[in-house]
Parts: structure tokens; sequence; C-alpha cells
């Protein structure tokens, strides 16, 4: 049997010699319709297997306000410009961004989060099997194989050579040692999984290649953004990130602040050398015979000079007590700083408000200590947490007030120069 097979004819528009009409592609289209529909069938069950295979990244983002750190030294040292000092500008947020951007801040990131162990597979991610992760620095590089019971509730962390490391029920934090983590339940059927350690230095460039910062226009404000597979983890990394720059930043200030106040105490040691010397000479001179040959006018004179360089030696006194604080308060706080011990030695003639604050500071101390170890509070109950904010106010108010009296003391002591000068 034969059967008989037509091609399709050729469209009218051919025919006529007229220029196709939209109908006749519709035409085309309704003839080979199967081959349509096959290539757009095709064509999205492709992209879906794409799509599905593509690894979601995640980002986690953060503002972060730059203060200059050169500036907050000033705070901590002298209001006025220093003779003999840098004066070299270097623009904060630029700097901060490439201090975010270093292998310093990255290694700490590394040693904090933990980020040396990560599971074999590259399907899986880290929170996928492990998280709150601890390793010390000096673990040597390598494998751990962790094993799950039949019905994934107890597990076993083993080393390279089948030693065991930890063990324990899942979601507890298992101690090696040398390693901490808390297991999750297993991701999959399996119930063994290879974890690799990998050298800190390979990890280092994952951390800089992730990390951005980008500074937002007439601000003092960064942007700093983190993107990883890890839904957990990123903001972890993110964190451990910025408190790395902060505690970077809060080092170089305290630094600068130590070198500066070095060199103030360098000027004050040599002023009051010079004052005392003075002193010695004008009392020897009283004491000369000399000294009855003057008229009562240079008598004057002789005494005003003595009286006021007594006076500078008490200002550069109440300016060096003042600058230690100020330092010792940047180092370690308020916790840090027996504020007792300070006011004991306090010299005479400082403003009464520093004294009345610091005491405030060291009642709220008291208070927070008394609730610590007492009455068994911990640091998250609502009235140690009370006590606390009212102590990092009465600290930021003591410390206004120590930089608004160094200023005064500037100003003091500059016109005590000025009348030594003119007698």
């Amino acid at each position: 049997m034969q059967e008989n097979m037509t091609s399709p004819g050729p469209l009218e528009s051919e025919l006529s010699g007229a220029s196709p009409h939209i109908s006749d592609y519709w035409h085309v289209i309704t003839r080979r319709l199967w081959l349509v529909l096959l290539i757009f069938g095709v064509t999205t069950a492709s992209a879906i297997w794409a799509v599905s295979k593509q690894r979601t990244i995640y980002e986690t983002g953060a503002s972060l306000q730059i203060n200059d750190p050169q500036q907050m030294t000033r705070q901590l040292t002298l209001s006025t410009r220093i003779p003999g000092m840098s004066s070299i500008f270097v623009d904060p947020i630029e700097s901060e961004i490439q201090v975010l951007a270093s292998a310093q801040v990255a290694r700490s990131v590394v040693e904090q989060v933990g980020l040396r162990p990560r599971p074999e597979n590259p399907n899986l991610v880290r929170s996928d099997l492990f998280v709150d992760v601890w390793i010390d620095t000096e673990a040597p590089d390598g494998v751990l194989d962790l094993l799950y019971d039949e019905n994934g509730t107890e597990a076993q962390i083993l080393d390279g050579t089948g030693n065991l490391v930890a063990a324990g029920p899942v979601g507890t934090l298992l101690d090696g040692g040398w390693l901490r983590l808390r297991l999750q339940p297993p991701p999959e059927e399996a119930r063994r999984y290879r974890v690799v350690i990998h050298p800190a230095s390979a990890v280092l460039g994952e951390v800089q290649g992730r990390l951005s910062a980008a500074a937002l226009e007439s601000t003092n404000i960064i942007r700093v953004s983190y993107r990883s597979p890890d839904p957990i983890l990123a903001p972890k990394i993110l964190n451990a990130a910025t408190a790395a720059l902060q505690s970077f930043g809060a080092d170089r200030v305290r630094l600068r602040a130590e070198r500066d106040l070095a060199f103030i105490e360098q000027r004050l040691d040599s002023a009051l050398s010079q004052l005392q010397s003075s002193s010695r000479a004008i009392r020897s001179f009283k004491e000369s015979a000399s000294f009855t040959s003057l008229t009562i006018q240079e008598r004057q004179l002789l005494n005003r000079y003595e009286r006021a360089e007594d006076r500078m030696q008490s200002l550069f006194a109440q300016q060096d007590a003042l600058h230690q604080l100020t330092v010792r308060l940047e180092r370690t706080g308020v916790d840090g700083v027996d504020l007792v011990a300070f006011m004991a030695v306090l010299p005479s003639g400082v403003n009464p408000q520093i004294r009345g604050l610091a005491d405030d500071v060291q009642d709220r101390n008291d208070e927070v200590q008394t609730l610590l170890t007492e009455e068994r509070k911990t640091e998250d109950h609502p009235q140690v947490r009370a006590v606390r904010v009212q102590l990092q106010a009465k600290e930021a108010e003591l410390r206004t007030a120590v930089r608004e009296n160094l200023t005064v003391l500037d100003a003091q002591i500059a016109d005590q120069q000025d009348q030594l000068e003119e007698i």
C-alpha cells in the first residue's frame, strides 16, 4: 500500500510576488508547531537543569561609621597641635577600607570563626555538617572523619589515622582538646563524611576575595559585605571582620595616644625641670646679700615670678594626671582603672566635677560587681544591663569632662608662660 505524501505548497504571497504578511508567518508556525514546542521544551528544561545545578550565594552586609583615629588621639591627649609632631593627612575612610582587605584582618577572621575545617564534598557547605567551630592555631593540616550512627543522633570524630578525637550526641558541643565543634544531623543518607583541615594560608585568600567594602559618597560611612554559599557562616565572618577592624583601630588609637603621651611627658619633665631650677635659683638669690639691694618693685616682681612658677608646676601636675587617666580609660575602660587610687593622688586644683564624676563611675562599677558576685546575677540580667548603661553614660561624661579640663589647662599654662615672659 502506498501513501501519497505531498509537500506543503507555496504561500500565497510567494505566488503573487508580494511581501510576506504576518498571517503567512503564523501559517508557518502552525504547520511546524511540533518543532516549536520541541525547541521550547528543550530550552526550558535545559534552563531549569542549569539553574538547579548552580550554588546559591548569600550576601550579608553592614554599615560602619568611621572616625578619624588621629582626631580620637588628639582628644585623648591635647586639643591643640603639638609642635614637632606629624600633621600629614591620611584619609581615614580609605585607610580603613585598606585595613579591612588586609591579611591581618583575614587571619583574625580565620582564627575566630575556625575556617580551616571544611567538608570534602564540594556540594556541601560547612553548616550542613557542623557549626560553632574552634580549632587550635597549632593544629596540623589533615583530614577528619565524621561517623554517625544509624539514627543520626550519635556521632564520632576520628582523625586521619582512625583515632577517636571526640564523640557525643548530635547537636551538642564536642570537645577534642585542640578542636571543638557542634555537629548537625546528617544532611544526606550517608553516615560517614570526610572533613579536610586546610592550612590557614589557603583560606586567607578566599576571605579577602569575598569581603568587599565601599565608601558612601559624602559620608564617613562605609558599606561592608561578604558573599558565601553558607548562609550561617556568612554573617559570622562579617561580624568577625568588623570586630577585627574595630580592634585594630582601637590598637592604633591607643598606641598613638601612648606615643603622644610619652612626648608630652618629656615636654612636661623638661618644663618642670626648668621651673624647679629657676625656683632654686630664686630661693638662693633671696637668701643672698644681693637680695637686700633690690628695690621694692624688683622684690615684688621676683615674688610674682616665683608665684607664677609655682602655679605652672601645679598646672603641669594636673595635666599629667589627667593625661594618664585618659590613656588608661582608653586602654582598659573603667573596669581596668582604679579610680579610688587615682582620686587619692589627684593634685589639688583639679575641677571638682571630675572628682564627682569619678565617684559616680566608681559607685556604678561597685554596684555591677555586687550584682555579679554577691547576688549571683548574670550579665544578661535586666538589672545588670541597666546599671551597665548608667556606667557607660557616666564614663562618657567623665571622658568629656577630662577633655574639657585639659583644654582649660592648656589655656592656663599658655597664660602663665606669657606672664613669666613678661616678668
